[in-house]
């Protein structure tokens, strides 16, 4: 009988190991390889804390940041707050959320297949 349970428990607790190190993969600095004008329209960085920001730099001075999860093969970004106006105002934000595509090293864009974010210094 106590056997059974080590493994029960063994197997409870392979799901949160599998699940944790696939987000800390994920930290890092993405560079989005989608151009426009001959420079990347966005930057992701997802923090060790699940907090991630997002600046826009087409926008001058747009940025957003809120927190980010992984679940399955998806990105999710829960939006908290919009940072405008040239880094001077700060928006709170409800219910904003952002689902990316995970594929092998890279965060693609399920609107337009042909985006995608590029953890910075990886290599295809």
């Amino acid at each position: 009988m106590c056997r059974y349970i080590k493994i029960v428990v063994i197997f409870l607790y392979i799901p949160f190991f599998v699940c944790c190190s696939s987000s800390k993969k994920l930290e890092g600095v993405y560079i989005n390889k989608c151009y426009a004008l001959g420079f990347s329209r966005s930057i992701i960085e997802l923090s060790s804390n699940n907090n991630y920001s997002m600046v826009y730099l087409g926008v001058i001075g747009e940025k957003e940041i809120g927190k980010w999860i992984v679940k399955n093969d998806s990105l999710i970004l829960n939006m908290e707050y919009e940072i405008i106006n040239n880094l001077k105002d700060t928006v709170k934000v409800k219910n904003k959320t952002f689902i990316y595509i995970i594929k092998r090293k890279n965060i693609h864009d399920p609107i337009n297949v042909n985006c995608y974010f590029q953890k910075k210094g990886a290599r295809n």
